[in-house]
């Protein structure tokens, strides 16, 4: 680095940059960017950095590139990465010319600055300002792939997942390229029963406000690779899914209600139907947190019909065959009646209470069933 640094080359970039640097401002970073590679406490600490000497030889296919010299620094890091931050910051800000290297070298300075410091919100401000650098970008490129890892990770890191900068930046990632989404959807899930309650709500929170704002191909895509694709892992692989949840208790919005119903409509009944009791005592859950699945848009009459076909289906879930679905469906009811007591008919609330203290609550057959009833009827 202090060859790198003190070369004829560097140094004749460098006085190019500063001459194409045509404000006050930027041309004062430039030099202060400079200035700060030539400090002799820099060039003691580098000279005794190992990885200087592993990147030497690179360096006349890559000093072209500002990042090159943050992969020199030692740790911690040093005033010359900040400057070097700030002058790509503003060149891509000032709209100069080939701003898209420099825009580019800032974001991966920017996003790995977020994830080393203990307090990155300002880093994490800066990422958001610098969200249309990504817009220039091709994600199928090899030369791109550090940024993709990068982008990727923000989505495990808390301190993203925490900040309102940082929730925008990944909410607007869902709308950057179609075919990033299924790679977020894939890192998500990968990572998601590892992450705590708190993170994960949050987590859900991005997926909604990323549906909310989609439209269009990216809207169809979110929906059907991750919404329904977490809907079927919390049928078919017993695995609760937080974010669906996050889903049904934003019910009562029109589109919310739609969406439920279309993504619903070719999985959920058929599951409940299945002749594997995993799946159906799965599906009962995941039915009687979303009760009722309706398309409000269908006119009052359909409505109507169609919740009534629901009730039905609860009723008939109570008779399951298998102990661990009627167990399901008695937390089901239970939840249902209690938040829908004011707004059901006298006589489909008598006719669910009739079933549950008259009939399951003496199941001979599985006192799991008769436990059941007692622990859910105080909900």
């Amino acid at each position: 680095m202090i060859h790198a640094a003190h070369g004829p080359e560097l140094r004749e970039e460098t006085e190019k940059m500063i001459h194409a640097a045509h404000g006050p401002e930027l041309r004062e970073e430039t030099e202060k960017m400079i200035h700060a590679a030539h400090r002799p406490e820099l060039r003691e600490e580098t000279e005794k950095n190992p990885c200087c000497t592993r990147t030497r030889a690179t360096r006349g296919d890559r000093e072209d590139d500002p990042c090159y010299l943050l992969e020199l620094q030692p740790s911690p890091r040093l005033r010359l990465q900040l400057q070097i931050l700030r002058l790509c910051d503003a060149w891509w800000k000032k709209d100069l010319k080939e701003k898209e290297t420099f825009g580019r070298s800032a974001m991966i300075i920017a996003l790995t600055k977020s994830f080393d410091l203990k307090k990155p919100g300002t880093e994490i401000q800066r990422v958001w300002s610098l969200r249309e650098v990504l817009l220039g970008l091709d994600n199928t490129s090899e030369d791109n792939k550090q940024m993709m890892d990068l982008l990727l990770k923000c989505f495990q890191r808390p301190a993203f997942l925490r900040n309102d900068d940082g929730k925008r930046f990944l909410v607007f990632l869902f709308s950057w390229n179609i075919n990033f989404i299924s790679v977020i959807h894939g890192t998500i899930k990968n990572q998601l029963e590892f992450f705590s309650m708190m993170v994960t709500a949050h987590i859900a929170e991005i997926y909604f406000r990323a549906w909310k704002k989609a439209g269009g191909d990216f809207l169809e895509k979110i929906e059907s690779s991750c919404v329904q694709d977490l809907m079927q892992n919390a049928i078919f692989l017993h695995r609760s899914s937080p974010i669906v949840s996050y889903f049904h208790s934003r019910k009562g919005c029109e589109k919310v209600d739609k969406m439920l119903s279309n993504l619903y409509k070719p999985i959920l009944w058929k599951a409940l139907s299945a002749p594997n009791f995993e799946v159906r005592a799965n599906a009962t859950l995941l039915f009687t947190e979303a009760f009722p699945v309706l398309d409000m848009e269908n006119g009052n009459k359909s409505t109507d019909e169609a919740t009534q076909k629901q009730l039905d289906t609860v009723m008939v879930l109570l008779d399951d065959p298998h102990p661990t679905v009627r167990s399901n469906a008695i937390l089901g009811v239970c939840k249902i009646l209690a938040k829908y007591w004011e707004v059901l008919p006298a006589a489909i609330i008598t006719d669910f209470l009739k079933k549950l203290v008259m009939e399951l609550a003496f199941d001979s057959s599985s006192p799991d069933v008769r436990c059941s009833v007692f622990k859910c009827l105080i909900i």
